[in-house]
C-alpha cells in the first residue's frame, strides 16, 4: 500500500469549510475595503505589485472576486465559487510576492512576514479553488458513469 503524504489526515467538515471559507473571504474583503478607501499619495510600504496598479483597482478586483465566490458559494455554482476564489488566490499571491520583493534586499531578507502572509491567504483560496474543482470533476465522472 502507498505511503500516505498525511498518515492520519483530519476531515474537516462543513463547519469548519466554511468558518475556512469566511475568514479568508473576510480578510480580501477588508484589503479590498482598505484599498478603496482613497489612500493617496506615496506610501512606503506598498509592494512592486500594488504600485503597478491604482489601488482602486485592486480593491475592486478582490472585492469582485469576494462577491463571485460568495454567489457561488450561496447559489450553488461551483463554478462562481472556483472563479472567485481563483481570482482572489492569483490577486493575493501576486500581492504578497510584490511585498517580498520590496523586502529583499542585499543584505537578504527582512521583514518578510507581510508578504508571506497575503500569499499564505492566496494559496488557500487556490486550494478552496482546485477543491471545488476537482469535486466538479469527481461528480462529472460518476454522472457518466451512471448513464452508461
Amino acid at each position: 500500500m502507498p505511503r500516505k503524504l498525511i498518515p492520519k489526515p483530519i476531515h474537516l467538515g462543513e463547519t469548519a469549510t466554511a468558518w475556512i471559507k469566511f475568514t479568508i473571504l473576510w480578510t480580501v474583503t477588508l484589503r479590498g475595503l482598505d484599498y478603496l478607501s482613497g489612500v493617496t499619495g506615496p506610501v512606503a510600504s506598498l509592494g512592486v505589485v500594488e504600485r503597478a496598479a491604482p489601488l482602486w483597482l485592486w480593491g475592486a478586483i478582490l472585492l469582485a472576486s469576494c462577491v463571485v465566490a460568495v454567489s457561488g458559494t450561496f447559489s450553488g455554482m461551483r463554478s462562481l465559487l472556483i472563479v472567485g476564489h481563483l481570482a482572489a488566490g492569483l490577486t493575493m499571491m501576486a500581492l504578497g510576492f510584490g511585498q517580498l520583493l520590496v523586502v529583499v534586499g542585499p543584505d537578504g531578507i527582512s521583514g518578510y512576514r507581510t508578504g508571506a502572509g497575503i500569499m499564505g491567504g492566496g494559496i488557500l483560496h487556490m486550494v478552496i479553488a482546485f477543491s471545488a474543482w476537482s469535486q466538479v470533476i469527481v461528480e462529472k465522472m460518476v454522472a457518466d458513469d451512471a448513464t452508461s
